[in-house]
């Protein structure tokens, strides 16, 4: 069920979590960060806190109670970006997966096509 995520990744996401903007995090919480997107990388499938709690060695109430806690996955993102991504950036926003619902559209009318 656990695919195979190289060591570098693993040692990329610590090199994130060492940047000035994570140092009010302990090494515990840190520990916490990396086992979590270390596991999601590594688990196919459904990811949850049962998932996370059987494929690590932390049990699940763990996963449930750091997540109370505040992370700032913004800064962590943009640090992520920082890293990999060249200076030429294009963002791109894929509506897809949005349901559409033939009632709400608009008609060539000009109504919403309500009958």
């Amino acid at each position: 069920m656990i695919s195979k995520v190289s060591n570098s990744v693993k040692h990329f996401i610590v090199s994130i979590l060492e940047n000035t903007v994570f140092d009010m995090l302990n090494k515990s919480r840190k520990d916490f960060i990396v086992s979590v997107l270390w596991h999601i990388l590594s688990i196919k499938g459904r990811i949850n806190f049962l998932q996370l709690g059987r494929f690590s060695n932390l049990c699940e109430q763990t996963f449930r109670n750091q997540f109370e806690i505040e992370f700032d996955f913004l800064s962590f993102n943009k640090e992520l970006i920082n890293q990999v991504v060249s200076d030429e950036r294009i963002v791109a926003f894929d509506p897809s997966y949005i349901p559409k619902s033939g009632i709400s559209q608009l008609t060539a009318e000009g109504d919403f096509g309500l009958v």
